[in-house]
């Protein structure tokens, strides 16, 4: 069940659901939201913040790419422990997650 909208500078970039009492972060990428150098996604520190305080355990990114779709989940905690600062002037301080610290869902 959807619970409600998350967004970023009045933007929509996800949605926090519970499913079957489990509070999960659900969000979309496209192929130019891959940061190669780091081989993995981002979120931005603030949204990480705003989801934690919600009681988000698990994030689930909805990846659509030229060669199809695939769902990554990992834990939020992941996130904030294993995750690495990006400083962007377009996007702003993000936290980069690579994708084998993700499962294929």
């Amino acid at each position: 069940m959807k619970v409600r909208d998350v967004e970023l500078n009045g933007k929509k970039v996800g949605e926090i659901h519970n499913i079957d009492g489990r509070i999960i972060y659900l969000t979309q990428r496209k192929p130019n939201h891959y940061f190669r150098v780091y081989q993995g996604f981002g979120l931005s520190v603030e949204i990480i913040w705003d989801i934690h305080r919600e009681g988000v355990t698990e994030v689930v990114i909805k990846y659509k790419g030229k060669l199809g779709e695939k769902n990554l989940k990992s834990k939020l905690e992941d996130w904030i422990e294993f995750g690495t600062l990006n400083e962007d002037e377009i996007y702003g301080r993000q936290i980069i997650l690579k994708e084998d610290k993700m499962q294929l869902v």
